[in-house]
């Protein structure tokens, strides 16, 4: 007559069932008993396995204990959340703000039918950046007058600035003229400095010439969505020259 000893390989159920008997890895499907055999799990369905945040951003949290066989929810207690350097969080869902920075390991428990089930999943908190990048376009106007004539011309042309932890704005920028480019020069260049704060934008556009700075102010807007308008318009007196700059630059962060 031939037996079969329990602790042979079977259906995944039954190795679920029989790994406690032949002391088999843990697993995180049990098999509560019930004559209806009902496999219990533990899922975590927010957040996902590989999700990237940022530092102090909201993330809900969300795990449930199912039937494996028929995905039937099933009544778990004493949820929890832990990761290593975190507080923790107890309860099936809710959101959290405070996961600590770094790639780690979130992991999920709860008790069903006298059992603790466990699932986890990878995630990575990144903290800000401590300087932001803008790129963005300059549009401006010339006016030159000399000895009661007027010469106007365009000065078109691109930025590219900083904005530190602090607000601080630094940077520079360049711009093509059209008419004056055959009497003077093709390109002006300039420096930006600034500072950001409260969604308001304050600095000047510094202009080297003849061995003196002319400086420009601007004053702008910081969106919601961290794209900075601003605009320009100042007069300038050298000797029997007077140039009036005004326009307006746009950037947007990289």
């Amino acid at each position: 007559m031939n037996t079969i000893s329990p602790c042979v390989s079977g259906p995944l159920t039954l190795l679920a069932l029989l790994s406690m008997a032949c002391g088999g890895a843990e697993t995180n499907v049990i098999d509560s008993g019930d004559p209806q055999r009902v496999h219990a799990m533990l899922e975590i369905s927010s957040p996902m396995d590989g999700s990237v945040y940022l530092a102090g951003e909201a993330v809900f949290l969300q795990a449930s204990v199912k039937d494996e066989l028929s995905d039937d929810l099933l009544q778990a207690s004493d949820f929890a959340w832990s990761a290593e350097g975190w507080g923790g969080y107890e309860g099936e869902s809710g959101t959290v703000s405070d996961l600590p920075s770094g790639s780690f390991t979130l992991r999920a428990s709860a008790s069903y039918d006298g059992h603790v089930l466990e699932d986890s999943v990878q995630l990575v908190v990144e903290e800000p950046a401590s300087e932001l990048v803008y790129t963005g376009d300059f549009v401006s106007w010339i006016t030159i007058t000399y000895s009661g004539f007027d010469i106007d011309d365009t000065c078109m042309g691109s930025v590219e600035f900083t904005v530190g932890s602090t607000g601080l704005l630094q940077g520079a920028g360049s711009c093509r003229l059209d008419v004056l480019a055959e009497y003077y020069k093709e390109w002006l260049s300039f420096d930006m400095t600034g500072q950001v704060a409260d969604g308001q934008v304050d600095g000047a556009l510094l202009m080297q010439a003849d061995g003196e700075t002319a400086e420009t102010p601007f004053q702008g807007q910081e969106d919601p969505q961290g794209i900075i308008d601003a605009s320009f318009d100042e007069t300038h007196q050298s000797g029997e020259y007077t140039l009036r700059l005004w326009g307006s630059f746009q950037a947007w962060p990289q």
